[in-house]
């Protein structure tokens, strides 16, 4: 029996179906919010491993490309792009002139931009 008047009744009845039913989303919201983070974390080992594949055909190709230069364009380019010579230090080293460094720098760049043009 009701004791309040009707109301008071339909207020806290409403005010509970209210609260029963933001609850009930909360719950729900919060399992959609577990299952987009665990996607997320899957989404982003799944692209750290897509990078690290992509990562190592390139360096493959890369390689490839060097050994395909010629001896003294790859001296350069391996003491330029992977030791990080300075062109005078390799001038030096190689007992040539800057602008020989240079100009082989310069060649295998253009080859190598040919050869791995699949990779851009």
């Amino acid at each position: 029996m009701i004791q309040k008047s009707f109301a008071a009744y339909i207020y806290t009845s409403v005010r509970y179906m209210t609260l029963d039913y933001i609850k009930s989303h909360e719950v729900t919201d919060q399992y959609i919010q577990e299952v987009l983070d665990k996607n997320t974390v899957s989404q982003t080992s799944y692209n750290a491993i897509e990078d690290s594949i992509y990562y190592d055909e390139l360096k493959k190709a890369v390689d490839e490309a060097a050994s395909l230069l010629p001896k003294k364009s790859k001296e350069v380019f391996i003491l330029s792009r992977v030791k990080h010579y300075t062109n005078k230090e390799i001038a030096e080293e190689l007992n040539v002139s800057i602008e020989t460094v240079k100009y082989h720098i310069t060649y295998a760049l253009k080859f190598m931009r040919t050869y791995l043009g699949e990779f851009n």
